[in-house]
């Protein structure tokens, strides 16, 4: 077609329809969409203990756990669980865990109050003569307190369902009530 409208042009002729011809298939051809490098969670498939991946080769993966995965926020979305505590510091407290339904809040050492809360509801308790020089350490959704009582360590672990305390009692010698 190009050769019947650019016959009587020329050598010029021709350059400029092979020309049109290339700009002309570069403006038709479209790129292809953006190609996918690996698994895509598809967010509206998601339950309290599963999330749907959408794979490369369009095939799905059903990723389920045995314990809840996700919660719902305030505006009833489901949101990625995370127990684990970072620092923030407010008042007497150095660390918050807020990934969940609840918050926790813990303080710089084992006479610090514990706090746990959801929405305007909380709870805050601290353990009666414990030492301040047992300092705390952070890892992952554990805080550890060594030292707390003569022989006695403490730790809590914020969980899906909560806040578990362990008292561990290092020898015969620890006392055996609590307050």
């Amino acid at each position: 077609m190009l050769k019947a409208i650019f016959r009587h042009s020329g050598f010029r002729g021709w350059m400029i329809a092979v020309m049109v011809a290339v700009l002309g298939a570069g403006l038709l051809w479209q790129r292809p969409a953006h190609t996918q490098t690996g698994p895509v969670e598809l967010l509206e498939r998601r339950t309290l203990h599963s999330k749907t991946f959408r794979n490369p080769n369009g095939s799905f993966t059903l990723q389920s756990f045995a314990g809840p995965a996700h919660y719902h926020d305030a505006a009833g979305r489901l949101q990625d669980l995370n127990l684990s505590l970072r620092s923030q510091v407010l008042g007497e407290y150095a660390y918050l865990a807020d990934g969940a339904p609840f918050s926790v809040r813990a303080g710089w050492h084992a006479a610090s109050p514990l706090q746990i809360a959801r929405g305007s509801d909380y709870i805050i308790y601290r353990l009666q003569g414990a030492s301040a020089l047992a300092l705390s350490t952070v890892t992952g959704s554990q805080v550890r307190y060594s030292g707390v009582f003569l022989q006695t360590d403490v730790h809590h672990t914020v969980t899906p369902a909560g806040l578990k305390e362990s008292i561990l009692l290092r020898h015969a010698s620890a006392p055996t009530a609590f307050s």
